[in-house]
């Protein structure tokens, strides 16, 4: 989804470079603690929320404020959304079409508008008594 550089080196090269380097282990940790607490996350939401509310969180997630409004850009398919949120595509489709007639979201290919981020945010929220 993103232009990256990989590299890749033995296991003892990277022992030895974050050895030398407290800062190149530092990043490393904080690397994965993101990634484990972002899978964590995940691990909840499928076990804990319906699928309205995880199509939700990862559309909030994806947004970004620009120009006064919250854009999902790049889109992702709906292939790539379920599978990030653990459902199948069909009821994805469904979702967002349902989110689009309510005017919670826009479609404005390429991207998505969200028009009102309290609407979606509230999809979000938390069965009472569930701790988030």
């Amino acid at each position: 989804m993103e232009n990256s550089v990989v590299w890749r080196m033995k296991a003892c090269e990277f022992h030895t470079l974050a050895t030398l380097s407290p800062a190149v282990a530092m990043a490393a940790l904080s690397q994965m603690a993101e990634r484990l607490e972002l899978a964590f996350q995940q691990c909840f939401e499928t076990t804990a929320l319906s699928v309205r509310a995880r199509i939700a969180n990862s559309l909030l997630r994806s947004a970004r404020l620009e120009d006064g409004r919250y854009v999902i850009d790049p889109v992702p398919t709906h292939a790539d959304l379920a599978l990030r949120i653990g459902s199948k595509r069909e009821v994805v489709s469904r979702e967002l079409a349902r989110m689009h007639e309510l005017g919670i979201i826009a479609r404005c290919r390429p991207r998505i508008i969200v028009t009102q981020p309290s609407r979606l945010a509230a999809l979000t929220e938390f069965p009472e008594g569930m701790i988030p």
